[in-house]
Parts: structure tokens; C-alpha cells; sequence
């Protein structure tokens, strides 16, 4: 069943997504901004990290990235 990670490029979401990545997860991750982007600063994060540069060059088929405004009704 595959895993949706909000903000999976920030902070905690870079962690989070790590361990998915290590638990063969698959995940959906819900960004701002274009998904070659996102899939872009995950692979950095990765790499700042030391992950295997093999799981790094699978991220595209590893991860799918959708681009979506997230926001909490208390911010309307």
C-alpha cells in the first residue's frame, strides 16, 4: 500500500521518506514545487546523509511526486 508523505521534502519529511525508502514502502510525496525538483532535493538529501548511491539513481521509480497546496482549515 503505498505511503503519502506531506512536506516530504522538508525537514522531517526528508527523514521520514529515508526510512520509507528503507522499509520498501511505496511512496507518494505531496510538494509545492515541480516534482523533478523535489525528487532533486530528496536525492541531495540522500546523499548529505551517505544512502548508497544505487538507491539514489532509483528515486524516480521509487518515489512518485505530486504537486499540491496543502493547507490546514484553521489557515483559512
Amino acid at each position: 500500500m503505498p505511503v503519502a508523505v506531506t512536506s516530504g521534502t522538508g525537514f522531517l519529511g526528508l527523514h521520514l521518506v529515508r526510512g520509507l525508502l528503507a522499509s520498501r514502502a511505496s511512496i507518494v510525496v505531496l510538494a509545492r514545487g515541480e516534482p523533478e525538483s523535489a525528487l532533486n532535493r530528496i536525492g541531495r538529501f540522500l546523499t548529505m546523509v551517505g544512502e548508497p548511491v544505487e538507491l539514489i539513481e532509483e528515486l524516480p521509480a521509487r518515489i512518485r511526486v505530486v504537486r499540491a497546496a496543502v493547507r490546514s482549515a484553521a489557515a483559512r
